[in-house]
C-alpha cells in the first residue's frame, strides 16, 4: 500500500468570499496626484484619501444582482458627504482572480491593490 501526498498552494486554493470583495483597504500608487488609498468598511462607511491634502468619507453598497461575492465583475453605488455631498458614483469594478487588485475605469484603467 502507498500514502500519497498532496501539496496545496494557498494561491490555487479557489476563492469563497463570504463577504463583500471591496471591503478592505486599497492602494494606488503611484498615482499622479501622490498616493491614494481607498479604505471600505463593511458597515457601509469609506474613506478615501489623496495623499494627505483630501479626505472624502460617504456610503457604499454594493448594487450586483444577483449578489455573488465570487463574481470579478461588481458593481457599487458610492454617495459622499461632506463638501462633495452632491456627488454620487456609480462604478464598475473587475477584480483579479486572486481578489487582490481591482481594476477601475476598464483594463486599462487604475489599478488599485489590496494592502497587506
Amino acid at each position: 500500500m502507498g500514502l500519497l501526498f498532496f501539496s496545496c498552494d494557498r494561491e490555487s486554493d479557489p476563492i469563497n468570499n463570504v463577504t463583500d470583495p471591496l471591503i478592505g483597504t486599497w492602494d494606488v500608487t503611484p498615482n499622479s496626484n501622490g498616493h491614494h488609498t481607498l479604505g471600505v468598511n463593511e458597515n457601509g462607511v469609506f474613506g478615501v484619501s489623496y495623499g494627505g491634502d483630501f479626505n472624502f468619507l460617504g456610503q457604499w453598497e454594493n448594487l450586483t444582482h444577483p449578489q455573488d461575492y465570487n463574481a470579478l465583475n461588481q458593481y457599487y453605488q458610492f454617495l459622499y458627504e461632506g463638501e462633495l455631498a452632491e456627488e454620487e458614483d456609480t462604478i464598475h469594478l473587475v477584480f483579479e482572480s486572486n481578489f487582490k487588485a481591482f481594476h477601475y475605469g476598464g483594463p486599462e484603467g487604475t489599478i488599485y491593490k489590496r494592502r497587506k
